[in-house]
């Protein structure tokens, strides 16, 4: 079965929540393809649109033009509204043309807004379509969420309070227009609504009222977003207080008023003193917000990773989620995947994920004193208690929510609306492989050896010294190859003869790559050129040595056998690798914590300060000074040594 995915970018709510999907109907053995608009991920299979030049400036192009329309009513409320206006949402044949050429047993429609295409090129799509309801777009006149006062959608959209129009004939109009006739054309689309909810809002609206509609969740990889111990967590997010933690985050967590910040400032400042003395609270997806009285906030900004959101949310005592609306909840499922219970106003999409004091707490809607009362109840809680409640939380994620499970459940929908009728089993059985959570989760019992290549561009990139690396690592004596592992991060590479890779793909986050580097015992860096590279001073500073090749600025960073190794060829890379790994138990703690120590002289306030000294000594007219200063200071090597190294180097053709 292939099955087409249909997302404008594949991050974002929408975009994380495709991909979650993708993956796990990849790993089930389905033929899953993602065609998106905007690529930010390396994941296998996802393929952006555009490839030619003129292909990715009109690409560009497409969701400026899309909003033009909204230029005419300069008092709307600055939400997300996506009008569906001939010229200005033009056709996208390069799309159809690519979806009919793959020829899909199932186009699978997501968050498809922003210009993507045209709303009556739906029509030129003869494959069985299914529309998951990622907001309320779809079955409006361009809102994407409805106004609470709002009766449009059930009869006829006109006068949008959202574009604060008092026109009948505004762009909501006749979006719903263009929207009502399209789909009245269309017999082979299904609406999924990942919500109860959100699947009865579409059958009670105008536009969906009459399509069938079903009801599937979005997954989550609960080997991924799993429990990390409190302690551990808070120590790698570098989190030293013995205040309960509460968190909250979305994206424009702050800045878009649906998503709560209001609410949940009034309660906290509603909780009595004693409570907010031993609380904190961390927000992610805003830099910035109004300063809640009583109770220390830290902003976070915007986190990309997996691996940081679980550490966040297994840092926390609780996660609060105090949307106005929400189709799902995905945040709010993370965090009880994690163990996090959730305090949220009982509300839409998250009716379905929040069981009110079983696995968090539902508030009165929008009652910030109930809010308030539900966050106080989690806080004084006794362990024991606190300790089910947290149990229950997991459970629920694991049990309903589970990848495997909601992508066998989408598979089921899939044969039915190709009318295949039984699934194939045997898709289930391939489940359950190694994750990149499950990988790091192991690694401490394990004999296994981990070995790290990192670099922007991963393989594709020559002079990082991806085949100096392979042909290190298969020189390696095959006792040592049996238990060795990569882990590839930056980028993609290509299998090595005899030994397992894992290709991690990007990591954003510090906190990301600070997990990253601590899963290796040790980190190759084999570029063949560098000035001073950041991926050897962050391994070094998590304990992990580094094998590199004796050039550039790497000698300023390794101390040769002290805290890695410097080799001089190929085969000396491979000569380092094995050295580090041949050493016993504690003559490698030795090395960790000698790199941890050597990457201790760059820490970023002592390099502060000896900038802001040179600062002010160059704005005093110090620069004549300052050379003669430079001219004193001792080189690493003496020149013959220098020119021995570089010679050394240069014979194996790594420099020119």
């Amino acid at each position: 079965m292939r099955v087409i995915h249909l997302i404008t970018q594949d991050n974002g709510g929408a975009g994380r929540a495709c991909i979650r999907l993708h993956k796990a109907l990849l790993e089930a053995g389905v033929d899953s393809i993602v065609i998106t608009q905007t690529k930010t991920s390396d994941t296998p299979k996802v393929q952006q649109l555009a490839q030619t030049k003129l292909q990715k400036l009109i690409s560009k192009i497409r969701p400026f033009l899309s909003q033009i329309p909204l230029m005419a009513y300069s008092n709307r409320i600055k939400d997300v509204f996506s009008p569906q206006i001939p010229l200005f949402t033009p056709h996208n044949r390069l799309l159809i043309s690519k979806v009919n050429a793959l020829q899909p047993d199932i186009v699978h429609l997501h968050w498809v807004e922003n210009g993507f295409f045209n709303i009556k090129d739906l029509e030129s799509i003869k494959a069985p379509m299914l529309w998951s309801l990622h907001d309320a777009n779809p079955y409006t006149g361009g809102c994407h969420y409805v106004a609470a006062a709002c009766i449009g959608v059930g009869i006829q959209c006109k006068k949008c309070p959202l574009l604060k129009s008092n026109s009948s004939f505004d762009i909501s109009f006749w979006t719903f227009r263009r929207k009502a006739k399209t789909y009245a054309k269309l017999n082979n689309l299904t609406i999924n609504g990942l919500s109860r909810w959100i699947a009865q809002s579409a059958k009670d609206s105008a536009l969906l009222g009459t399509k069938p509609i079903i009801n599937l969740p979005n997954p989550i990889d609960t080997s991924i977003y799993r429990p990390i111990q409190k302690s551990l967590a808070r120590e790698i997010l570098r989190i030293h207080t013995p205040k309960k933690i509460i968190s909250f985050g979305a994206i424009g967590a702050t800045s878009t008023p649906r998503k709560g910040f209001n609410e949940l400032k009034s309660a906290l400042e509603n909780l009595p003193q004693y409570l907010k003395d031993k609380c904190e609270l961390l927000v992610f997806g805003s830099t910035e917000g109004n300063n809640i009285s009583g109770i220390a906030t830290h902003y976070l900004g915007t986190l990309h990773d997996d691996i940081t959101l679980t550490l966040l949310y297994s840092a926390s005592d609780m996660f609060i989620m105090p949307s106005h609306l929400e189709s799902f909840g995905q945040t709010a499922l993370e965090a009880l995947s994690c163990g996090a219970p959730v305090v949220a106003f009982d509300t839409s999409g998250l009716k379905d994920i929040v069981t009110h004091k079983h696995n968090g707490y539902l508030a009165k809607c929008y009652d910030t004193d109930d809010l308030a009362q539900g966050i106080e109840w989690i806080l004084t809680l006794e362990s024991t208690m606190y300790e089910k409640l947290s149990q229950a939380a997991r459970a629920s994620a694991h049990n309903s929510f589970e990848s495997s499970k909601v992508a066998h459940s989408y598979i089921k929908a899939y044969a039915q609306l190709v009318g295949g009728g039984a699934v194939d089993k045997a898709w289930l059985l391939s489940i359950a492989k190694h994750t990149l959570y499950a990988l790091f989760s192991h690694l401490f019992s394990s004999p296994t050896f981990y070995i790290g290549f990192g670099a922007i561009g991963g393989a594709s990139v020559e002079r990082k010294g991806f085949n100096e690396l392979k042909s290190a690592l298969e020189s390696l004596p095959q006792d040592i190859k049996a238990r060795c592992e990569l882990l590839v991060f930056g980028g993609t590479a290509p299998q090595i003869q005899g030994i397992k890779s894992h290709a991690i793909g990007f990591l954003h986050d510090d906190y990301a790559l600070c997990f990253a580097f601590n899963a290796c015992d040790v980190f190759v860096a084999p570029s063949l050129a560098e000035n001073l590279s950041n991926v050897i001073m962050e391994s070094l500073a998590c304990g992990t040595p580094v094998v590199a090749f004796d050039i550039g600025g790497n000698g300023d960073m390794i101390t040769h056998k002290h805290n890695g190794y410097l080799a001089t060829s190929p085969d000396d890379l491979a000569q380092g690798i094995k050295w580090i790994l041949d050493q016993d138990s504690k003559a490698y703690a030795k090395l960790a914590q000698n790199a941890r120590q050597s990457a201790l002289r760059f820490e970023s306030a002592k390099v502060a300060n000896t900038y802001l000294d040179t600062y002010v000594f160059l704005t005093g007219g110090g620069g004549e000074q300052y050379k003669l200063l430079s001219l004193s200071l001792q080189p690493r090597h003496n020149s013959l040594q220098c020119n021995s190294y570089r010679s050394n180097i240069s014979s194996t053709g790594l420099v020119a």
